[in-house]
């Protein structure tokens, strides 16, 4: 009886756990939601829901072999003592914050204990799903009607298009709230899939190789130049380790015959991405840009040691821009380290690149291949962290990066309680 208990019970975390990586791309809020719900702003999403159930299911064994990463929602909470506006009425800011990020690295340290292989497994199987809605946008050049989907038409203000002349080409959304959200899941997920291109199956490895390709057709179409620089980096993380294997040579060459097709029949939408035109839309995004770094800098420089606090810089940027005449809402910095640096001051950067290098560097000595995989996709997401911010400013993929280092990175921890004298019930063993 016990051990039948014991599987329902690790069953059960894995199905809140593949429900909660299944949702990271989609930014469904839950309507008319009752507190605690509607508390915070990231406890209205749906993915909020999973996430909860997984963190409070494994409360056991989060602290089993803690990591470093635990010390950033820590910092971020002490920071509300010295907030940007909590003078200004507004304390609350650097808590949700702290409480975002707390949620984040629980349920990260929570699936330790479930195989890398299903991990892997559920993020590709989600790549297949929400990348055949974001195919079916571009093929309709619309939104599909589906629930938590936004009214996209590439005729309206405010919908990323590309735009070339009298071209208006809709970008795909999924059920994301942007395309580059949208491109960093697929992105994930394409690098996800030679776990089973490096499977022992050989049905496996071509079916691998069938939705390599399906991925990375999306990932393009996407026109997203950080998820593209992710992938690249994340892509040669594992041809290099796996150099002598055949079949990561088969998904390489794929890899450039699409590219090229891909240049050859998208050509003059390429160009306004590349910086090759002078459309308004690219030269707009370039100057948003840079105009948040400026004034990343300015905190930085006037705050470098503890920042401006958690969850404040957008604020602060606001501030900025009216002291400089400017009519421009205060937005996040599009680069995560300077956000961090901004935010959580010099020590709250150094625990966070601690963190990454470390795991960096335990990901490169695991002989384990699936956790090897998994350390590609955080690589990924810290490669387009140099050009976006959602990586670590979102719920969604707080929850993804931070999941994705940890089990790269620890020793995985058996969830179920036993005695002393019996085999642990576990799902993959220590490697």
């Amino acid at each position: 009886m016990l051990k039948v208990f014991l599987r329902g019970y690790v069953g059960l975390v894995c199905i809140t756990a593949a429900l909660s990586l299944l949702l990271i791309p989609v930014w469904y809020r839950l309507p008319s939601a009752s507190p605690p719900f509607s508390r915070h702003y990231f406890t209205g999403f749906t993915l909020f829901i999973p996430l909860c159930f997984t963190v409070i299911l494994t409360w056991r064994t989060l602290f089993k072999n803690p990591t470093m990463i635990i010390l950033l929602p820590l910092w971020a909470l002490m920071s509300y003592e010295w907030a940007f506006m909590r003078p200004n009425g507004y304390p609350q800011l650097a808590q949700n914050a702290a409480a975002q990020m707390a949620f984040a690295v629980l349920f990260a340290l929570g699936v330790r204990r479930i195989s890398p292989l299903f991990i892997l497994s559920v993020l590709v199987i989600g790549m297949l799903l929400h990348g055949s809605i974001g195919g079916l946008q571009i093929a309709q050049q619309s939104s599909l009607g589906l629930p938590g989907e936004f009214y996209l038409d590439p005729q309206l203000p405010r919908i990323s298009v590309i735009q070339s002349a009298d071209t208006r080409w809709l970008r795909p959304y999924g059920l994301a709230s942007h395309p580059n959200v949208f491109a960093g899941y697929i992105a994930v997920g394409l690098l996800a899939s030679y776990a089973w291109i490096l499977s022992e199956n050989r049905c496996l490895k071509w079916l691998g190789l069938l939705v390599f390709s399906f991925g990375l057709w999306i990932l393009l179409l996407t026109f997203s130049r950080g998820a593209w620089l992710g992938f690249v980096m994340g892509a040669v993380f594992i041809t290099w380790r796996w150099r002598k294997n055949h079949y990561v040579w088969v998904a390489f060459t794929s890899a450039l015959i699409l590219g090229i097709c891909f240049i050859l029949l998208y050509y003059h939408l390429l160009l306004p991405r590349l910086g090759a035109s002078t459309e308004a839309i690219e030269q707009r995004s370039i100057d948003d840009r840079s105009i948040l770094i400026d004034a990343a800098l300015d905190a930085i420089q006037h705050n470098l040691l503890l920042g401006v606090g958690a969850g404040n810089f957008d604020w602060y940027a606001a501030y900025y821009f009216f002291d400089l005449g400017l009519d421009r809402k205060g937005e996040n910095v599009h680069n995560v380290y300077l956000l961090v640096q901004a935010e959580l001051g010099f020590v709250g950067l150094a625990i966070f690149l601690s963190f990454l290098f470390y795991s960096v560097r335990k990901c490169i000595q695991t002989p384990d291949k699936f956790r090897y995989i998994c350390g590609s996709g955080g690589i990924a997401l810290a490669v387009i962290a140099l050009v976006d911010h959602y990586p670590f400013t979102l719920l969604h993929f707080q929850t993804l990066w931070f999941s994705l280092l940890i089990i790269s990175s620890v020793p995985i921890i058996d969830l179920t309680p036993h005695k002393k004298d019996e085999t642990p019930c576990v799902l993959n063993p220590v490697s």
